[in-house]
């Protein structure tokens, strides 16, 4: 990951926590649900930098008062008009038929992953998981999907309101995607969360 950007979700995370409001008591039992809406990047080492659209969502269950297991998923979305060369995910997609002319392009790029998420104090969360990630791209009116890889990720949240079964935060979450050239996935998202 560039290093302009490596210490972004870092920094906004820590200002976030402090100019969170005092929290009310949230009951964190049973089921959880969130989604979430933000902006990231699709990196990888043999590829320019892909500003994203992203949006997740997870669902999962609190196995203590401050320990869940979820399932996490995100999507990345870029949108392009690319040149004839695109690699990603260790994917080859320059002689991709486009079948239209035009050459308008959109990368997809999805990671879903099991995950512990924990609350070492009150209104901070951290995550880390493992699972698979895949990139698709669609060139014109074709759509080409990309192998499935490993991937594991992490991320960390700061809850900016709370009520008793509800949370809105701010967090951030990156993702490496084994694969032949190696890619790296972040994003700042604002989150709803159910309790």
């Amino acid at each position: 990951m560039g290093t302009r950007f490596a210490w972004t979700p870092a920094i906004v995370l820590m200002a976030a926590l402090g100019l969170a409001p005092r929290a009310q008591a949230v009951e964190r039992k049973g089921f959880i649900f969130g989604v979430g809406l933000g902006g990231g990047a699709i990196e990888c080492d043999a590829c320019d930098t892909l500003g994203s659209v992203e949006g997740g969502g997870h669902i999962g269950y609190m196995v203590g008062p401050r320990v869940a297991v979820l399932a996490d998923s995100w999507l990345l979305s870029h949108e392009e008009d690319y040149g004839p060369d695109i690699r990603l995910a260790g994917s080859d997609y320059s002689n991709q038929p486009s079948y239209g002319g035009d050459q308008d392009s959109e990368v997809l790029a999805y990671t879903l992953i099991g995950a512990a998420q924990v609350w070492p104090i009150e209104r901070l969360w951290l995550r880390a998981g493992a699972g698979i990630g895949q990139t698709d791209v669609r060139l014109g009116r074709v759509t080409t999907a990309g192998d499935v890889h490993f991937a594991w990720g992490l991320g960390a949240g700061v809850e900016l309101l709370h009520r008793t079964h509800f949370v809105l935060d701010l967090s951030g979450r990156f993702s490496s995607i084994d694969a032949r050239g190696g890619e790296q996935r972040w994003a700042i998202q604002v989150g709803a969360n159910w309790y």
